[in-house]
């Protein structure tokens, strides 16, 4: 029986190159990449912002730029926002049931009590 000698590995598997120490950890994703030469080494990346939400129900709010608020900063007031009540903070149908529930309070159909608590800051305090 044949032994096979086998080769000392003399450098890590895993090269960690550019660690950001001195930055947040939240927002980096760790990958570990293979490059040319056969050594895996770990690339980190930037997280992609999350998509802008509606505040009460949470669906993906559209024509709104995904950014990270330095970006968004940048960009002019129509790219940021939607030219409507609550544009920018609730989607069409959320919007819709908040203004129905402001014109029924103004006409004395409905008492502050019988808001629900979700919509009362949208259509009392707005």
């Amino acid at each position: 029986m044949v032994h096979k000698r086998h080769k000392v590995r003399t450098e890590p598997k895993i090269i960690a190159r550019g660690e950001p120490r001195y930055r947040a950890r939240k927002g980096i994703r760790r990958i570990a990449r293979k490059t040319p030469g056969g050594r895996v080494v770990i690339h980190y990346v930037k997280k992609s912002p999350g998509k802008p939400k509606c505040a009460i129900c949470g669906a993906v709010l559209h024509g709104l730029k995904r950014g990270t608020p330095k970006q968004i900063k940048s960009l002019s007031k129509t790219e940021r926002t939607i030219q409507r009540p609550f544009g920018g903070m609730l989607c069409s149908s959320c919007t819709r049931d908040v203004l129905k529930l402001r014109v029924r309070l103004a006409n004395g159909l409905i008492k502050p009590e019988e808001i629900p608590l979700s919509l009362k800051q949208y259509v009392i305090g707005g």
